[in-house]
């Protein structure tokens, strides 16, 4: 990573929020991360914050059931979502996270921006593009993260960067779509900037 574009270090776990009025006071900005299971979410959180166990991984998909806030900096918070498309997840509880994503994202006036991840090997699933769709059809600020960069040659990665912004573009979508990998640290600085002085 550039060394003049510092992760948030000093972010720190600030509760986990299981209905909206749980949430901390409607003040200051948030950045939501959102994504199917498994996709690398927690990851790609300990990357962003320069951290190894900030958010805690897992290989067991459905592990985040809740809205974990962290406190990035002073008014700046990252909300992270229960990842969306688990089978195995009982129908009920799968309705309840997805009425409880909606009403975030419908609500929250401190909302600034929300980070879509997919897994670059496995693009636009059909979830993937409900979200989009949603998110669009509320005017949300999206971002789009394809991870897992690592697991596909440069061409390949380049060709469904492309397939995913065109999509966007043709659904009337204003979004950046970043190549990124959690794991290795890769891609993170565009994001990065972002966050840090424009959000």
């Amino acid at each position: 990573m550039n060394q003049s574009i510092e992760p948030y270090r000093q972010a720190s776990f600030l509760l986990s929020a299981p209905k909206i009025h749980d949430l901390p006071s409607d003040v200051g900005r948030e950045v939501m991360m959102l994504g199917r299971s498994n996709v690398g979410k927690s990851s790609f959180i300990n990357a962003i914050c320069g951290q190894k166990s900030l958010a805690q991984t897992s290989k067991t998909p459905g592990r985040t059931r809740f809205l974990n806030v962290f406190l990035l900096e002073e008014g700046k918070r990252l909300v992270d979502a229960p990842g969306y498309g688990f089978a195995r997840v009982a129908k009920p509880e799968s309705a309840r996270w997805r009425l409880l994503l909606e009403q975030y994202i419908t609500t929250r006036k401190c909302l600034g921006l929300v980070v879509l991840l997919m897994d670059i090997r496995h693009p636009l699933q059909e979830q993937d593009i409900v979200w989009l769709d949603f998110l669009h059809a509320h005017d949300v600020p999206t971002w789009v993260v394809l991870n897992k960069k690592d697991a596909l040659g440069y061409g390949k990665q380049v060709e469904t960067q492309r397939k995913v912004f065109n999509y966007c573009h043709h659904i009337g979508m204003n979004v950046q779509v970043s190549l990124v990998s959690a794991q290795k640290k890769l891609g993170l600085e565009p994001l990065l900037v972002y966050l840090k002085d424009k959000l």
